[in-house]
C-alpha cells in the first residue's frame, strides 16, 4: 500500500477555516496556535505550555485509570508500559479521540489513531526527547445515538446499504447502552455484504461482542487495542475518570456567563471574516448524565442535579482533556477545528494552555483493480464527484470510438446497416438489365441480395450487442468507482467503517496506515491497498 496521488484539499471542498488553517492564513493567528513544521518544533511550540506545571497531580490516578483499563481488555503488554510511563513526572502525551459508533466508527478514526501514532514516534527519535504516550480518548459519554447506530458497505449491486443497530432513539449516553445481542444481528448483516478472503474469519470474530453487555465504545476500544497495542496505545472512556477530574466541569460552570460571552464575539470575528460557524453558538458547554445514563443538557450556571454526574459538550470537551491530560498536541480533523476555532479565548479564561494542533491525515484506499483503472483512464477523486452517470460516459467516451469526434454515425455497426442498404439498392438497380438479358437470373439475384444485407444486418447486430455488453461493463466500472472511493457522494473515511478494510488487508491494514500517516502531509492521499 504506497501513495499513487496526492490531491489538494481545495478540491474536495472542505472547510473554509480547515483550508485557512493548513495554507497559515495568518487572519487565524489568533485562533489557533502556531502550526509546527515537524516533530522537533511540536517540542519546541510546547515548551511553554509544559512549563507551568502542571499535570502534576492526578498523574498516577490517571495511570492506574488507563491500566486498569487495559487489562480488562487484555491488551499487549505495551499498553501497560505506556502506562506506567504515563505515571512518571515529565512523560507528555499526543492525543487524539473521536466518539465511537457502529464496527467502531468510520474509518477516519483510524486515520485520527495512526497519525497520533506516528507523530509520538517521530518525537520519541529526537535527541533529548521526553518520555511520550499516545492518548486515545473514546468519548462514549456522547449520546448521538442517530450517528453512532449505523455504518454503510458496498453490496454486490455496488450501492451503498446501511447497516443499523435496531434500537430506538434514545438520549442515552453511548457508555450505558448495552449492545451485545444487537452487534451480533448487525455483524450478521454486514458479513452478507463482506468478501471472503483468509482474514475473514479473525476479523468477523473480532468484531463479535464478548457479552450481552458490551456497548459501542467497548467494542471500539477492543478493534484498536488489537491492531494498535502494539504500539502502546492507551484509551481511555472518560466516565471511569475517578470524580476528582470532574470537579474542573464545576468550575467552568461558574465561569459559564463569561465564557458565553467570549463564545459570542469569536463567532462573530469569524462571521464577519467570512467563515461559515458550523457549531451551534448555543449549545450546551455542560451536561449532566443521571444514574441510568440519560444525558441532559445543563443550563448556563445552573446547579448540578444531585447524584449526576459532569459531561463536557463539544465546546468544552478538549478544554477538559487538555486540562487533565499532559497532551503537547492533539490530532484533529476538519470539523474539530470549526470549533476548535472558537475555543481559544475559552481556553485563556480557564487558563488551559493550549497544545499544538495536528491535522489526521487524509486517505482514500483503492483497491489494485480500482487503482488500474483511474490510470487507465486518467480518472481522478474529484472527477467521481460528478457521479456514476458521468463517470460511465468519461469511460466511454476513452474506450469507445463513439467517443471521439466522428460521432455516432462513424460507428461500425451503422456503416455495415448503410452497407445492407447500399448493396440491396445496388443489386435491384441491376434487375432491369438482367432480366432482358435472362429472366431466370433474378432470382438468384434476390437470394444474393437478401443474403448479403442479411449477412451485413446480422454482423452490425452483433457489434451493437456487444457495445451494449460493454457499456453495462462501463457502467458497472463507473457504479464501483464511485461506491468504493467516494460513497455517497463524500470521502471514503467518513462513510465506510474499517471493517472490509480489515477483512481484505488483516492486521497489515493498521501498520501499512501508520508507514503513511505522515503527520505534517497537507494534501488528500490516495493509497494503493491489496485486495485478496
Amino acid at each position: 500500500m504506497g501513495v499513487i496521488a496526492r490531491v489538494p484539499f481545495a478540491k474536495l471542498g472542505m472547510p473554509g477555516i480547515f483550508l485557512s488553517f493548513i495554507g497559515n492564513d495568518p487572519v487565524l493567528a489568533k485562533q489557533f496556535p502556531k502550526q509546527p513544521a515537524g516533530p522537533r518544533e511540536v517540542l519546541e511550540l510546547a515548551k511553554a505550555r509544559l512549563a507551568s506545571g502542571v499535570f502534576a497531580e492526578g498523574r498516577i490516578e490517571l495511570a492506574d485509570c488507563l491500566a486498569a483499563y487495559a487489562n480488562s481488555h487484555e491488551a499487549d503488554a505495551a499498553v501497560l508500559q505506556a502506562a506506567e510511563s504515563l505515571a512518571v513526572p515529565g512523560t507528555v502525551a499526543i492525543v487524539t479521540g473521536q466518539q465511537p459508533g457502529l464496527f467502531g466508527g468510520p474509518l477516519y478514526i483510524w486515520h485520527k489513531v495512526a497519525t497520533a501514532l506516528r507523530l509520538a514516534s517521530d518525537i520519541r527519535k529526537l535527541p533529548g526527547a521526553p518520555r511520550v504516550v499516545t492518548i486515545f480518548w473514546n468519548h462514549s459519554e456522547d449520546h448521538d445515538w442517530g450517528e453512532a447506530n449505523h455504518t454503510y458497505l458496498v453490496n454486490v449491486a455496488l450501492d451503498l446499504q446501511r447497516v443499523r443497530l435496531g434500537l430506538p432513539s434514545t438520549r442515552t449516553a453511548l457508555f450505558d447502552l448495552p449492545m451485545g445481542s444487537r452487534l451480533d444481528e448487525a455483524l450478521d448483516a454486514a458479513c452478507d455484504l463482506l468478501p471472503e478472503t483468509e482474514f475473514s474469519e479473525e476479523v468477523i470474530a473480532l468484531h463479535r461482542p464478548r457479552s450481552d453487555e458490551e456497548t459501542l465504545g467497548q467494542q471500539l476500544s477492543r478493534l484498536l487495542f488489537r491492531y494498535f497495542g502494539s504500539e502502546g496505545l492507551l484509551i481511555l472512556e472518560p466516565y471511569l475518570l475517578p470524580a476528582s477530574f470532574r470537579s474542573l466541569l464545576s468550575a467552568y460552570q461558574d465561569k459559564s456567563t463569561e465564557l458565553r460571552a467570549l463564545l459570542k464575539g469569536g463567532v462573530e470575528e469569524l462571521s464577519a471574516r467570512g467563515f461559515d460557524i458550523t457549531v451551534d453558538p448555543e449549545a450546551a458547554f455542560l451536561f449532566s448524565i443521571e444514574n441510568g445514563g440519560k444525558r441532559s443538557a445543563l443550563p448556563d450556571g445552573e446547579a448540578l442535579p444531585s447524584g449526576h454526574m459532569l459531561s463536557p459538550g463539544v465546546l468544552l470537551r478538549n478544554i477538559w482533556q487538555d486540562h487533565i491530560l499532559p497532551s503537547i498536541a492533539s490530532v484533529v480533523g476538519p470539523g474539530e477545528l470549526s470549533y476548535l476555532a472558537l475555543s481559544g479565548a475559552i481556553y485563556h479564561c480557564l487558563g488551559v494552555g493550549r497544545p499544538v494542533l495536528i491535522p489526521r491525515v487524509s486517505m482514500t484506499h483503492v483497491p489494485t483493480r480500482l487503482s488500474g483503472y483511474l490510470e487507465r483512464w486518467g480518472l481522478t477523486l474529484p472527477d467521481l464527484e460528478h457521479g456514476a452517470r458521468w463517470v460511465e460516459e468519461w469511460i466511454a467516451a476513452r474506450e469507445d470510438a463513439g467517443g471521439d469526434e466522428q460521432g455516432a454515425l462513424d460507428r461500425p455497426e451503422a456503416v455495415l446497416s448503410e452497407l445492407a442498404l447500399d448493396f440491396r439498392d445496388k443489386l435491384k438497380g441491376l434487375e432491369a438489365g438482367i432480366g432482358r438479358v435472362d429472366r431466370n437470373l433474378l432470382v438468384p439475384l434476390a437470394r444474393l441480395s437478401s443474403r448479403l444485407s442479411s449477412e451485413l444486418l446480422k454482423l452490425g447486430e452483433k457489434v451493437n450487442r456487444q457495445r451494449r455488453n460493454q457499456a453495462g461493463t462501463y457502467r458497472q466500472h463507473a457504479r464501483r468507482l464511485c461506491a468504493e472511493l467516494l460513497p455517497r457522494g463524500r470521502l471514503q473515511e467518513r462513510v465506510l467503517p474499517g471493517l472490509p478494510f480489515l477483512i481484505r488487508s488483516g492486521s497489515g491494514f493498521a501498520k501499512h496506515l501508520m508507514e503513511l500517516a505522515d503527520p505534517f502531509e497537507r494534501a488528500h492521499l490516495l493509497c494503493s491497498e491489496t485486495v485478496q
